[in-house]
């Protein structure tokens, strides 16, 4: 679309591109915005702003990795802008922001990364981006990936190091190789009623007042093999953080899924193999949380804990985007 610029002292039709006595047409193909501020009858003058678009907003690399289970995005070739919006979508018609992806920092080489652990699982995802600074364009062209999951996983919205996998019943049972195993899920789903009822007097029937019912809730075991698998579990709950349970294709029927809160959490050790335990835990389904919060990986924490030093750090990781794909332990959940 053009940009057009009407002036009350009508003095564009002598100027190159004028299309009309009192306009001046700039077309979008052209590199530079042009501000005109009369300085007499006579004359005017030029300003070049920002571009108007980016001549190119780059490409897009998706690769599924298995490891947590994540689309790894990777952004080059952006010219002129030097922040983008990143969205997702399963249809190319309804579009949603990816998490971290509201207002990604392009860096100086026109790059940036990041990583989507919420994917809609079996089909294929369509990623966007589009211009938000120096000034919004439309979006570019759309890439693809066809990620897949094979076991159950349960994902930290915020610390996405705290992902855990686990076969089930949908997939078939595979008693004691697994270390962490989730149970049949066998207990009842409830959508509690927001109602109240009173009764009036003289009269033979109560006033109901209603409302749309609360998420799903229900509840869930896991079967932990070892100490070591036991702790995963217990840092997993221990952060409080929403969740997300993704499932495997041919599982939605059997296993129920979505983004949850968990209440209270108990685990029984086996009365001789003590270093089995069975969870149990009752969760409800809730909204998940805006684009705008967003995941963590690496901490300072982590880079602590990993190296005595920071020549260590540097020896380990030739750049930033090395230390930042630190994948920290699970442990730093705990606060002590």
């Amino acid at each position: 679309m053009a940009l057009v610029i009407i002036d009350d002292d009508a003095i564009f039709a002598a100027t190159p591109g004028g299309t009309g006595v009192s306009t001046l047409q700039i077309d979008n193909g052209l590199p530079r915005i042009f501000i005109d501020d009369d300085i007499d009858i006579a004359g005017w003058s030029i300003w070049a702003s920002a571009p108007l678009c980016a001549t190119d907003i780059g490409t897009l690399t998706l690769v599924y990795n298995d490891t947590l289970a994540r689309v790894e995005i990777t952004g080059s070739g952006i010219g002129g802008i030097t922040v983008v919006k990143l969205e997702r979508s399963t249809d190319q018609a309804h579009w949603s922001t990816v998490r971290g992806g509201v207002a990604i920092q392009v860096n100086s080489s026109g790059g940036f990364t990041l990583n989507d652990y919420e994917f809609t699982n079996g089909v294929t995802n369509y990623y966007r981006i589009s211009s938000v600074a120096p000034i919004g364009c439309a979006a570019s062209l759309v890439f693809s990936v066809l990620p897949s999951v094979t076991k159950i996983w349960f994902k930290s919205v915020n610390r996405p190091f705290l992902n855990l996998s686990m076969p089930s019943g949908c997939t078939g049972y595979t008693f004691g190789t697994s270390p962490i195993e989730m149970l049949a899920d066998l207990s009842p789903v409830t959508r509690r009623a927001r109602s109240g009822v009173f009764p009036i007097i003289n009269r033979t029937y109560s006033v109901a007042v209603n409302d749309i019912r609360t998420g799903r809730e229900w509840g869930i075991q896991i079967r932990t093999f070892s100490e070591a698998a036991l702790q995963s579990v217990d840092f997993l709950f221990a952060s409080g953080d929403v969740l997300l349970i993704q499932v495997p294709a041919g599982c939605a029927e059997s296993v129920e899924h979505g983004y949850i809160t968990v209440g209270d959490v108990a685990y029984t050790r086996h009365h001789r193999y003590r270093h089995r335990a069975v969870w149990e835990a009752g969760v409800q389904e809730v909204a998940p949380p805006g684009p705008d919060i967003v995941y963590a990986e690496a901490t300072w924490a982590t880079v602590l804990n990993l190296y005595g030093s920071w020549a260590a750090v540097m020896a380990a990781n030739p750049t930033w985007a090395a230390v930042l794909a630190l994948l920290p332990n699970p442990s730093e959940v705990i606060v002590t």
